[in-house]
């Protein structure tokens, strides 16, 4: 731990980060190298001690802007994920 990261008092706390993009930039999309939002928020929150983040990544919201997906039929599959993150 870095001197100006114990300045904010945050160190042993955990972060849950929920990003939702019109694309899929996941590791099964084999887009993750395009992906600069989770990595960049993962050092924002370990220079102010956070080191236990957990991310989820709700990617295909195109889908639902589109009317082919229902915004329940999308969140679906993340709700569970988000509670037994919290």
């Amino acid at each position: 731990m870095t001197e100006e990261a114990s300045l904010f008092g945050l160190t042993g706390k955990k972060a849950l980060i929920i990003v939702a993009s019109g694309g899929s930039y996941d590791e099964r999309s084999g887009m993750s190298g395009l992906d600069h939002e989770v990595p960049y928020l993962r050092f924002i929150f370990g220079f102010m001690g956070i080191t236990d983040v957990h991310c989820i990544q709700a990617g295909g919201t195109n889908a639902v802007m589109k009317g082919r997906v229902s915004a329940e039929e999308f969140l679906a599959p993340y709700l569970g994920e988000i509670a037994a993150a919290v």
